[in-house]
């Protein structure tokens, strides 16, 4: 009988060992703001008109809504330094009735000139300076004020900027050696 009362003890034990609350749950790390892919407009198309009332509509899904999203617009970016700034400063958009989606709507100055202009708005929680801190998202535009699509064609001009390339290197006027290390 001294057995089975050994037994049932250490079963005791390990049940109340078993019954401890889990460890505290690591916290899960922010995910990156989700453009969701109802933009208005379309990106699907080269915008030949502005948009106006409302500007960009931008849907964003958000994994905390509690969270605050802020945006920046830039139109023609550059990479080179102070080529281009921000069409207006940075815009905040606050949590709304805890909705996981959030809408931006970015309104943004027509850019002026021929040719074909990007237009780019960054999403982030923060930005340093006119820099997003990550995790960030982007949505671009293309818009052609002249109203002809092919001002913003996607192909380069080719080696001789007529949008063909060369059947042969001596065709586009290179010099070319080639050397296949035979001796």
């Amino acid at each position: 009988m001294g057995c089975v009362s050994v037994a049932l003890v250490t079963i005791a034990v390990s049940a109340c060992v078993l019954a401890d609350p889990p460890a505290t749950l690591p916290i899960v790390a922010e995910g990156p703001p989700s453009i969701e892919a109802d933009v208005v407009p379309s990106t699907l198309n080269v915008l030949t008109q502005w948009p106006t009332s409302g500007g960009f509509v931008i849907p964003v899904y958000l994994i905390d809504p509690t969270k605050t999203i802020q945006w920046l617009a830039y139109t023609d970016y550059s990479a080179v330094p102070m080529a281009s700034l921000p069409t207006a400063a940075v815009k905040s958009v606050g949590p709304n009735d805890g909705a996981a989606v959030r809408v931006v709507h970015a309104v943004v100055t027509e850019p002026v000139g021929p040719g074909c202009h990007t237009v780019e708005v960054i999403i982030a929680y923060s930005f340093t300076g006119f820099t997003p801190d990550p995790p960030s998202a982007i949505v671009s535009w293309f818009f052609a004020p002249s109203g002809d699509p092919d001002d913003c064609s996607p192909y380069e001009a080719g080696a001789l900027a007529d949008a063909t390339f060369p059947g042969t290197a001596s065709e586009a006027g290179v010099d070319v050696t080639v050397q296949d290390g035979a001796n």
